[in-house]
């Protein structure tokens, strides 16, 4: 079983039990995304403090159930951020990704300058060669400091 299998099993175990308990609306006040908030703090992250400490450093909470109004421990998660956008609407992200045409710099995804990846997203030859090429350069200087001590 790979990584990615282990990880999907994981979510659908962890959905199936956000789907038998209940979700815990919180009955107050909602930001304009949704999420519970009182004195400027966001009741799912209390929540999850006083059920289970502090949220890891880097990971951020993930609601299984998707309710963004609960606040029932159970139903959140600590994930990364990658994650969190991944379980999020699958098909809104993806469709958002796939809708790039150029790169951060500007190059565009087609033709020769479009690469993928092995983990399957998509890349630019233009940038990739610019950082291999500096990479390899820096390596050399480095080198050749080396070789004159």
């Amino acid at each position: 079983m790979t990584l990615a299998e282990v990880t999907e099993l994981k979510y659908a175990v962890l959905v199936l039990i956000a789907n038998q308990t209940p979700c815990d609306i919180w009955p107050g006040s909602l930001d304009k995304d949704g999420y519970g908030r009182t004195h400027g703090t966001l009741v799912h992250q209390r929540a999850y403090r006083e059920a289970y400490g502090p949220v890891p450093d880097g990971l951020e909470l993930d609601h299984i159930c998707r309710v963004r109004a609960c606040r029932n421990p159970q139903h959140l998660e600590a994930v990364t951020h990658t994650e969190n956008m991944r379980r999020g609407d699958r098909e809104a992200y993806g469709n958002y990704q796939r809708s790039k045409t150029h790169c951060p710099w500007g190059h565009p995804y087609s033709g020769d300058n479009l690469m993928s990846r092995a983990c399957g997203r998509r890349g630019c030859r233009t940038c990739e060669n610019t950082r291999k090429l500096a990479r390899y350069y820096q390596n050399k200087e480095t080198r050749s400091v080396d070789n004159r001590r």
